[in-house]
């Protein structure tokens, strides 16, 4: 726009009016402050800071050694060292203890020592046999003409007898002549029976021949010669041949080993003449074979003169 000065008047020039108050700072000014601070940090840093650096972990190391003092015994119990040296000690110390255990068998070959226990199993059972067959001899004896007989069983020290008589008479005398033969061997009379077809009666004896008054008192040791099962059975075929008694039946069953022999279990059936019966117990008795008697039955067969007897015995070889 032109401006026209209708008065004819100059027009004074206006001076710039100048404002009173702060000046305003530079750039360089706002930032000087600054600068000078980063640099007497890291000065300081720069001298200060390895020492602070070493002075920390002290810190931490004391704090942790009052704060988990758990963490402390983990390695005392990591160090097995005691442990493990102790161990081997121990083993080592084993080691003499197991070597003589080893060189234990080695006295095995002194076996003297058994023949005492050998001698008394002997003794044992040559009594138990002539036990068992005095005690079947006596049971069979007691049988008159007037008596019959069902069954004679003897069995490891215990007997059962089965008779047929006519009247309670026989069966009372049946019982004294039992008692005279073998004394104080608690018999008792457990049962009487009458037969319908034939009007007889049936009675059954038990007792026990522990007491039989026939068995030796002293002997010496018996069974000098020891004889295997088979052998046995062919010297019990020529003891029943002159008895006329003949095998019917023989069983040999497993061997085991028991008191330092080897035993072996056999059942007999032998048949023959019954009133030669005791002769061919007689002659087993004296034979003194190496067995031991378990039980012996013996059975009438129909026509009552012949008898079927099945003896179980134990056959015994020693084992050294």
């Amino acid at each position: 726009m032109i401006k026209i000065n209708l008065l004819g008047t100059e027009e004074k020039q206006k001076k710039p009016i100048k404002r009173k108050g702060k000046k305003r700072s530079s750039f360089t000014e706002k930032i000087l402050p600054f600068v000078i601070l980063i640099i007497v940090v890291g000065l300081f840093i720069y001298i200060y800071l390895p020492d602070l650096l070493n002075f920390i972990p002290s810190i931490l190391k004391d704090e942790v050694s009052i704060t988990e003092p758990v963490q402390i015994e983990v390695p005392e119990k990591s160090e097995p060292a005691i442990d493990i040296a102790q161990m081997p000690a121990v083993k080592e110390e084993a080691k003499p203890e197991i070597e003589p255990v080893k060189e234990v068998p080695k006295p095995q070959p002194e076996r003297p020592k058994p023949p005492v226990k050998t001698e008394d199993y002997l003794i044992k059972a040559y009594f138990i046999n002539q036990r068992e067959i005095n005690g079947f001899s006596a049971l069979r004896s007691a049988v008159s003409k007037k008596i019959e007989y069902n069954l004679i069983t003897v069995n490891e020290g215990y007997f059962i007898s089965e008779i047929i008589v006519d009247s309670n008479d026989e069966i009372a005398q049946y019982d004294i002549d039992l008692k005279g033969k073998i004394p104080g061997g608690g018999i008792k009379i457990i049962g009487v029976n009458k037969t319908i077809e034939t009007n007889k009666l049936i009675a059954q004896i038990w007792g026990y021949l522990e007491s039989y008054k026939g068995l030796p008192q002293k002997t010496e040791t018996p069974f000098k010669e020891f004889y295997e099962p088979s052998e046995i059975i062919s010297k019990i075929r020529e003891i029943g041949e002159k008895s006329g008694f003949v095998i019917k039946s023989y069983a040999i069953q497993k061997t085991f080993e028991q008191d330092n022999y080897q035993k072996s279990p056999v059942l007999l059936k032998l048949q023959g003449y019954d009133e030669n019966s005791i002769n061919f117990f007689e002659s087993l008795k004296k034979e003194n074979l190496n067995f031991l008697i378990l039980k012996i039955s013996g059975v009438p067969i129909l026509d009552k003169k012949s008898v079927l007897i099945a003896i179980n015995l134990e056959v015994f070889v020693p084992s050294i």
